[in-house]
């Protein structure tokens, strides 16, 4: 355990202890209002994490602890200042692996500084007070904060008895444009929320709606557990859900080392192009023009031999028709003089009379009597 204090832009002193172990991982423990760095929570996971091979660094907010500042000037805005600070802090220390856990007041902090970083591997939000602004109107009504307003100052009772602590008007108007509930969509790590059913400061509604806006978000609800999880029972639960979330998600990658994967694979990719020379561009830019001069003669002699195989084709065509048409006309001659040969050698029948027909008869009898017919004709 040592010291590792830090300051603010306005050069106000933030007093912070870092608990090593021998591994690049880390926790940031954030407390709540009107609380310190020294908290029960933070102390018991301090332990437990050590154990476990995680660091963690704890520190008190502005005005709170051992840290510097007038209470009365306390902000959220300053309050979410000193947590980014504190992630730059831990990461000059050479952790790799960053984790955020926020209680109440600390947690709104948290959710809100989570939103605006990408160092985070997860985060871890203890009943937070998602909404405060509207939960003191409800609670005091606008009487009370104009009169807030008016003075200036407004006192409010401590944790120890007849204890009263002042807070300035800048406190109320500051957190009115703040609220867990704006930044949940911002949020890309794993979230743990947290949050007693019997919690009587800040109602676990809030709870409910935050984890419902979170894209990546496990709600805990500790049955009959108050907003300090007194009982311990509870306590211990909280203590062993905390540290078994940040056990399990630590070593997920957070968006930045993914986003910078991304990055460095564009600039490579760069590189490699600006590394050819002029020369391999120039002969280059020569080829493609090659290319492109050869594409159109290559085309010509394609449309022109196409041409000629085209004429060629149809000369073909054309000599094979009359070669077929003359072979027609030598196959139907043949068969024209087959039909006048046929025609001739055929003898003429000539139909003869009766009288024709009786006088041969007559000529045939004088023939066998051995006369001779040619003097009766």
């Amino acid at each position: 355990m040592e010291e590792l204090s830090f300051k603010t832009p306005a050069k106000v002193k933030i007093s912070g202890i870092i608990e090593r172990a021998s591994t690049d991982k880390i926790v940031i423990l954030c407390h709540g209002f009107r609380s310190s760095k020294d908290s029960s929570t933070n102390l018991s996971l301090a332990d437990c994490l050590k154990q476990k091979g995680i660091s963690t660094y704890r520190f008190d907010f502005f005005s709170h602890g051992n840290s510097q500042g007038e209470p009365e000037d306390l902000t959220v805005s300053e309050m979410i200042s000193e947590i980014l600070s504190a992630i730059e802090v831990v990461k000059r220390e050479g952790f790799k692996k960053i984790a955020l856990v926020g209680s109440s007041l600390g947690g709104l902090a948290s959710a809100v500084a989570a939103s605006r970083t990408s160092e985070l591997n997860l985060v871890v939000l203890k009943c937070p007070v998602s909404e405060y602004y509207q939960k003191f109107l409800q609670e005091h009504g606008p009487r009370e904060l104009d009169h807030w307003k008016k003075t200036g100052h407004k006192f409010f009772p401590g944790h120890e008895e007849n204890e009263v602590f002042k807070l300035n008007y800048s406190f109320i108007s500051d957190i009115k444009n703040i609220n867990a509930y704006d930044s949940a969509f911002n949020i890309k790590v794993p979230v743990l929320i947290i949050h007693g059913d019997a919690d009587a400061l800040v109602p676990v509604e809030q709870s409910e709606k935050l984890a419902s806006l979170i894209k990546n978000s496990k709600l805990e609800v500790v049955s009959q557990a108050d907003h300090m999880f007194s009982r311990k029972p509870h306590f211990n639960k909280m203590i062993r859900l905390i540290s078994d979330f940040i056990v399990e998600n630590i070593d997920k990658a957070p968006v930045s080392e993914s986003k910078n994967v991304k990055k460095e694979s564009k600039v490579a990719d760069r590189s490699k192009v600006q590394s050819k020379t002029k020369v391999q561009i120039k002969a280059e830019s020569v080829e493609t023009v090659k290319e492109s001069r050869k594409e159109p003669r290559e085309s010509q002699k394609e449309s022109y031999s196409s041409k000629r195989t085209e004429s060629s084709e149809s000369r073909s065509s054309q000599s094979s028709q009359k070669s077929s048409e003359k072979s027609d006309k030598s196959a139907e001659k043949p068969s024209e003089k087959a039909s006048k040969t046929s025609t001739s050698a055929t003898p003429r029948t000539v139909s003869k009379s009766p009288k024709d027909s009786l006088f041969d008869k007559r000529s045939d009898n004088l023939r066998r009597m051995g006369i001779d017919i040619k003097k009766f004709k």
